[in-house]
């Protein structure tokens, strides 16, 4: 079971994912690998756990492929037969290695092949690496050099780091050319929003297209987002995420996802209003007079949600409930 996919999916939009088939959704991420992104169960397992008939799997599935949700491809043996379909949760491992690079799955990195013979090596040879030794068949101590499966040797990466080895806080001021996992690294070590971390900065560093701010910059504009958002919920976080993402490519600048920011916040969603301000005096005279139980369920709290399209506190409101 990954727990990674699980909270992959639930960062998701609901409006993002075919309703009906988002139950199955939420099985292929159980079934995930973090190490290839892939899910390799077969119809009949996905149709018992799912719960749902074989033929509406299928329908389910085309849907989610043709929306981009996942990915298929077909396998086969090689003494001939079929093989169940490998399944991919497109966009999941560039948002793991974002959000949680330490789990992140990679290679073990590649050593260049040595001019010693396999008989040096196997003498525990000063001129290979220190390796774990145990005795063999004969009591005769041998030496086999393991490497480190954590060590990331992949560069194509967008999430992977331009020049080898973890960059110093330092160096993130600068503002050099910081791999977006150190960008996302230092936003949640200085205690951002995790919310707004994982679900709207992540998805739009992983994108190769979209690069926020230039310079030393570059860190500011990510911290002005992280503060600028801290209000959206889940949802409007996916949906600002989204509209960023359709962009042409090129470099994102302040204004232009402040002004996302205030499409999603002001497009009929929820935003918060706290107690004590004009909207929400306004809100709870509104909800007294046509929902007496809403409106005294409201005293309650110190922040509420109400919808954007209508603030009952601004006069040149056109639109009512």
């Amino acid at each position: 079971m990954s727990i990674d996919a699980i909270a992959y999916v639930k960062t998701l939009p609901p409006g993002a994912v075919y309703r009906p088939a988002r139950a199955l959704l939420f099985v292929i991420a159980e079934n995930t690998f973090n190490d290839t992104g892939e899910c390799r169960v077969g119809q009949r397992v996905l149709v018992a756990e799912a719960d749902i008939p074989e033929r509406t799997l299928r329908r389910y599935l085309h849907r989610l492929e043709s929306d981009g949700m996942i990915a298929r491809r077909l396998r086969a043996r090689a003494g001939g037969g079929r093989l169940p379909d490998c399944l991919t949760l497109c966009g999941f491992l560039a948002w793991l290695k974002a959000t949680r690079p330490e789990r992140a799955g990679s290679k073990p990195a590649k050593v260049a092949g040595s001019a010693l013979g396999n008989a040096a090596k196997l003498a525990g040879s000063d001129e290979t690496k220190p390796a774990n030794r145990w005795p063999d068949q004969t009591g005769q101590q041998v030496a086999a050099s393991i490497e480190n499966p954590v060590l990331e040797s992949r560069t194509d990466s967008p999430l992977a780091p331009q020049s080898g080895g973890k960059k110093d806080c330092s160096d993130l001021e600068e503002g050099g050319r910081d791999a977006p996992r150190d960008l996302v690294s230092k936003l949640r070590s200085e205690g951002r929003n995790v919310l707004v971390v994982e679900c709207l900065v992540a998805p739009v560093l992983a994108n190769k297209r979209l690069r926020v701010g230039s310079g030393a910059d570059r860190l500011a504009v990510l911290r002005s987002i992280c503060d600028e958002a801290s209000d959206l919920n889940r949802e409007q976080l996916g949906r600002v995420a989204q509209l960023l993402l359709k962009e042409n490519g090129g470099t994102l600048d302040p204004g232009t996802v402040r002004s996302r920011i205030g499409d999603v916040r002001t497009n009929g969603l929820m935003i918060p209003i706290r107690k004590g301000t004009a909207d929400w005096a306004a809100w709870r005279d509104y909800f007294r007079r046509t929902s007496p139980d809403e409106g005294q369920l409201m005293d309650r709290y110190d922040s509420w949600q109400v919808p954007a399209m209508w603030p009952p506190a601004r006069n040149d409101s056109a639109v009512t409930p």
